[in-house]
């Protein structure tokens, strides 16, 4: 449910704040790249059709909340985006990618979107609420996994990044804290802000992104990745447990 920054973005991302008004808030309404995934059920939602319990993440975009749909009783993580900071750190594609690249993915290890809406201060994703937390805290606590416990989290890793692969997705942000726990106990791959549609096999990926402690070697030496950066990020997974 992580709404913080990357550690590092693209170096065109690295420009002077925006000066702007409400009005060019208005004149930005995000009509042109619309966050409503034609796959998400076309429900009109608001704010008010949701019943906020607790906040359960923070970050430098925005926030993420426990919240029950009225009409329905189901929890869902919600996770609320401010436009205007979105705009003045140039991350507004970073989160429209997000909404997009979630649309089209549909699997059973991979953190599902249901709804989508938008006020005109915040974009909002309802995703399933995982109350077994993320992989990373589980490590801090217990320390590690038992040899049957990290194979089957390994293998579900695997199919995730593999469907994303058939998908011609790059997901390029592989790390425990990415990784969320669901009701049933598997894995949800989360966090697509920093994923690339539209890589095809062997394509690659001039961007230099990630999170320092995970990136793979070509990342580092600035010469592009292509979908192997995934398997590198598995194995980095595998000398973590």
């Amino acid at each position: 449910y992580d709404c913080k920054s990357p550690e590092f973005r693209d170096e065109e991302n690295r420009r002077a704040e925006p000066k702007f008004s409400k009005s060019t808030l208005k004149e930005q309404s995000f009509e042109r790249q619309s966050m409503r995934p034609t796959q998400v059920p076309k429900e009109k939602l608001s704010l008010s059709s949701f019943e906020i319990l607790k906040e359960i993440g923070s970050g430098s975009f925005g926030k993420v909340y426990k919240a029950r749909k009225k009409d329905t009783g189901k929890v869902y993580a919600l996770k609320t985006l401010h436009k205007r900071t979105l705009i003045m750190k140039d991350q507004l594609e970073y989160a429209i990618s997000e909404a997009n690249i979630l649309k089209t993915v549909k699997h059973p290890f991979i953190i599902n979107l249901e709804y989508t809406f938008q006020t005109q201060e915040h974009l909002f994703l309802a995703l399933d609420y995982c109350p077994g937390g993320d992989l990373a805290t589980y490590l801090c606590s217990c320390g590690t996994f038992f040899e049957d416990e990290a194979r089957i989290i390994i293998a579900e890793l695997i199919l995730a990044i593999e469907h994303l692969h058939s998908l011609n997705i790059l997901y390029r942000d592989l790390k425990p804290e990415n990784i969320l726990i669901g009701n049933d106990g598997h894995i949800r791959l989360t966090d697509f802000g920093l994923s690339k549609q539209n890589m095809l096999p062997g394509e690659v990926a001039k961007s230099f992104c990630g999170t320092p402690a995970y990136l793979a070697p070509e990342m580092l030496a600035s010469r592009g990745v292509d979908r192997t950066v995934d398997l590198y990020g598995i194995g980095n997974f595998i000398d973590v447990f």
